[in-house]
């Protein structure tokens, strides 16, 4: 899943304008968007590699076809329930989001990854692949507050009886009312929340200056 924030480009030039104390409200403003959104991804049993600025990529783990079809779900369920939220707090007056006027696109797409830590005295890590390549096109198609998907997904649509509108090159822009009727998971079907590591200097001095 690629998520990204749309309007985000407006308010950074308006704070920029402020120097660092604009840049250290852009900073709070941005987690504030972010946080829960970043929660709910993990809540599903994901986890985030790469965050780029106002965007950031998602991974829901398979390791079979019937794993897949569930991972597949919850990544529909993840986008609904981010959309929804999203519209739920633009129409709160006190929220950043009203405020900024901050909306959100987001890319669905599944498929093979590989990932890998190259490097010798300066390590860094990569995931690379079709899903991501995919999410990352899909979000590409999309307008605010829309979830779309490429053509990898098109056989779990049927199955889960979702409905989109037809875009050029194979992509689908997602029913969000149809999303919002997916039935939702009995808590047995969902894998451990992933819960991050106390970070370690060692392991952290591979990847980053001191």
């Amino acid at each position: 899943m690629f998520v990204d924030l749309s309007g985000f480009t407006r308010l950074t030039e308006k704070l920029m304008e402020k120097g660092t104390e604009g840049a250290e409200e852009l900073s709070q403003i941005l987690n504030q968007i972010f946080q829960p959104t970043v929660s709910l991804v993990y809540q599903r049993g994901a986890f985030i590699p790469y965050f780029a600025g106002d965007s950031f990529t998602a991974i829901f783990q398979s390791e079979d076809e019937t794993q897949r079809e569930q991972a597949v779900r919850k990544v529909l369920q993840t986008a609904c329930d981010i959309i929804e939220r999203f519209h739920h707090e633009q129409r709160d007056p006190q929220s950043v989001l009203n405020e900024h006027k901050i909306g959100i696109k987001i890319g669905v797409s599944q498929g093979n990854l590989d990932w890998g830590i190259v490097g010798n005295q300066r390590k860094s890590y990569y995931f690379r692949g079709a899903a991501i390549d995919g999410a990352s096109q899909a979000q590409a198609q999309a307008r605010s507050m829309e979830v779309v998907c490429d053509h990898s997904i098109g056989r779990y649509l049927y199955a889960n009886h979702l409905s989109g509108q037809e875009l050029p090159e194979g992509f689908v822009q997602l029913n969000l009312n149809d999303l919002q009727k997916l039935p939702a998971f009995e808590e047995r079907d969902l894998p451990a929340v992933v819960k991050m590591p106390s970070p370690d200097p060692v392991i952290m001095s591979d990847y980053l200056p001191e």
